[in-house]
């Protein structure tokens, strides 16, 4: 289970040893659900920007991917799908 790493040295998130920063698109899995989005930082730490431009704070620990993007590259549909809340199985 992938899992969001805050690294003190880098002052950075990291996901599976590669950071996360600004602009990075990643899912958050919250409450059974993948929601997509971008990585933002602000004066109170990182969020999550969603499609609908709701952000949602980060914090080390919760569970997070990033999107396939070889696969959205494939088929451009999946990226518009993506942006939409997918039940986890």
């Amino acid at each position: 289970m992938n899992r969001l790493v805050y690294n003190q040295e880098r002052d950075e998130l990291e996901l599976n040893g590669k950071s996360v920063g600004k602009g990075h698109p990643l899912e958050l899995y919250v409450m059974g659900y993948w929601l997509s989005g971008m990585v933002h930082r602000d004066n109170s730490g990182w969020y999550l920007l969603t499609r609908d431009q709701v952000g949602i704070r980060l914090a080390a620990g919760l569970r997070a991917r990033t999107p396939d993007v070889a696969l959205a590259l494939t088929f451009p549909a999946h990226i518009e799908n993506s942006l939409h809340y997918k039940k986890s199985s």
